[in-house]
């Protein structure tokens, strides 16, 4: 039987790695924002959709896969992503996607409900 004090470490533990995950996920889509905002400046100042390019095809299926693999995850810091990454500033190709998961996850909460 563990003692106190292993349970106090495992949970310190578990903690520490939950809030790193929690952290990722917000750099994750940091990262997205950064790069597709820059993709999208790119192609615009080119005259290019940057939405009908190979890149951004590939991006926006990344984004739906870890979207839907961490879903979970993202829910508890939906709200942090939400205001910090997704102002109403960032463009509307860009924060189109972000919509879309939360449309989606009200959608399923309301299946559950």
């Amino acid at each position: 039987m563990a003692d106190d004090s292993t349970v106090a470490v495992l949970e310190a533990s578990r903690e520490a790695a939950m809030r790193e995950k929690k952290e990722t996920l917000i750099l994750v889509f940091q990262k997205y924002v950064e790069l597709a905002s820059a993709h999208t400046t790119a192609c615009d100042a080119q005259g290019v959709d940057p939405t009908a390019t190979p890149w951004w095809r590939w991006v926006v299926g990344f984004f739906r896969e870890v979207s839907r693999v961490f879903k979970e995850d993202i829910e508890e810091v939906k709200f942090t992503i939400d205001a910090i990454i997704f102002p109403p500033t960032v463009d509307e190709r860009i924060a189109g996607l972000w919509a879309d998961f939360k449309a989606l996850s009200e959608l399923h909460q309301d299946d559950v409900a």
